[in-house]
């Protein structure tokens, strides 16, 4: 069996003002995906912002009779105050690559899941569960059979008395521009967006609404042709700054919401069978 020499990036959303995000790579996982006992960990860490890599951090496991060379990797990103959070015009993100030596070591693709930390003084501690940079297979299905890709959320609010906003958060970390539409459901508002490569944005919610910020409350919509990474993120209408969560989203998978009554009566018939 054909084994692979890498695991698909992992993205996730930059920290907001006042936050620090903490990310940690479960090693004992990364041994687990290993066809061999001995085999190099390559890890690169890269936090970018406005189409430049702002910073890297490269790491390198070693695993001799199938025991790593460190126990724990984790990185801390500390806001550096240079992303424009406040408009959303320019936030960052941050990727995490691993690889293998030798090629084709490892026995999945796939990244050994974790949790990023949001926390920060005077702010709320929150997880997220990042994203992959390639490889989701709704989404490749999606662009396949519709020609686009379509995410959204269902529970998405503004309320300007408890002082509440909602944002859509853009991470386009490929190498060419990316251009999405925004709808809000029940609103005739369509709102065409463009994030240029290596780049991420903030699209608040209330703006979208106008100058006259009211209470909304509804599901929300991104589709577009080419991929790019989709957060949710509730947060101040004051202060933006103060988030409370940041969610993914939900897929649209075009799947058949019912069922012929035909093959109902299969099903039924083929459970009064006796099974051996």
């Amino acid at each position: 069996m054909p084994g692979f020499s890498y695991l698909l990036p992992v993205v996730g959303v930059g920290p907001p003002p006042g936050y620090t995000v903490n990310y940690s790579l479960p090693i004992t996982t990364i041994g687990d995906r290993l066809k061999t006992q001995a085999a190099t960990v390559n890890v690169l860490h890269r936090l970018c912002r406005d189409g430049v890599e702002v910073s890297s951090r490269a790491t390198t496991i070693v695993f001799d009779n199938g025991r790593p060379s460190i126990s724990e990797w984790e990185v801390a990103i500390e806001d550096d105050g240079r992303s424009d959070w406040a408009s959303g015009a320019r936030i960052s993100y941050w990727e995490v690559d691993v690889a293998v030596e030798p090629p084709g070591a490892f026995t999945t693709n796939q990244p050994a899941p974790t949790y990023t930390l949001f926390s920060g003084p005077e702010r709320k501690t929150f997880f997220n569960d990042n994203a992959i940079k390639f490889g989701d297979p709704v989404t490749i299905h999606q662009v396949r059979e519709l020609g686009a890709w379509c995410a959204g959320y269902p529970c998405c609010a503004v309320d300007p008395a408890v002082d509440a906003d909602e944002s859509v958060v853009l991470i386009n970390p490929y190498h060419r521009p990316a251009v999405v539409n925004i709808e809000l459901v029940g609103l005739p508002t369509m709102e065409k967006v463009k994030v240029e490569p290596m780049s991420a944005r903030r699209v608040s919610v209330a703006g979208l609404l106008g100058p006259d910020v009211r209470d909304w409350r509804g599901q929300i919509y991104v589709t577009g042709r080419s991929r790019l990474i989709v957060f949710f993120a509730k947060h101040g209408l004051a202060d933006p700054g103060a988030v409370t969560t940041l969610e993914h989203p939900d897929l649209y998978r075009g799947e058949p919401t019912h069922e012929a009554l035909t093959q109902r009566l299969r099903r039924w018939a083929g459970n009064l069978i006796p099974r051996s």
